[in-house]
């Protein structure tokens, strides 16, 4: 009962529209460090899939900024077989996090409707500790950030992830 229980509260947790806003502020800070006018929207929807599964966890051990979104793809091919379904999956909660993003000013959109991160709505920055759990979601997401936001075309990613948008 008590590991069920644990099982319900972590799902809520990683389902919590604050705790995704800040995952995807994470990706867009990154974003913004290689493209600085923002991301479209649907890249929004690519990181909370990828950076919360336990199936993808592992493939970002021993990667760093500089090792790419194609590089990272190609170690990883067999990883993605179904992510449609996956990408799918997640849309609501995805949906949710940006406007909860947006309501709490983490997140903007600028007038030709390109998304970033903004620390407007931020008492503080998050602070966490690099090998916590959180430490390390919000690594993943930036660094997944930084790999797309330098490949500069949306359409690009997704075909690489072979999604259709």
């Amino acid at each position: 009962m008590i590991e069920r229980m644990t099982e319900s509260i972590d799902v809520y947790s990683e389902t919590n529209p604050a705790f995704l806003s800040l995952a995807l502020w994470s990706f867009l800070k990154g974003f913004q460090e290689s493209d600085e006018s923002g991301a479209e929207l649907p890249m929004l929807y690519l990181p909370i899939p990828i950076i919360l599964s336990g199936d993808f966890q592992s493939t970002f051990e021993k990667t760093n900024k500089r090792t790419g979104f194609l590089a990272w793809l190609n170690r990883n091919q067999g990883q993605l077989i179904n992510f449609d379904n996956q990408l799918k999956n997640t849309r609501n909660y995805t949906q949710k996090s940006i406007l909860f993003g947006l309501q709490n000013e983490i997140i903007s959109v600028s007038s030709d409707g390109k998304f970033g991160a903004i620390d407007t709505g931020l008492s503080k920055k998050p602070k966490y500790m690099a090998k916590s759990y959180l430490g390390k979601v919000f690594t993943r997401s930036e660094r997944f950030g930084f790999w797309l936001g330098d490949m500069r075309s949306t359409k690009a990613v997704y075909s690489s992830l072979r999604v259709v948008v």
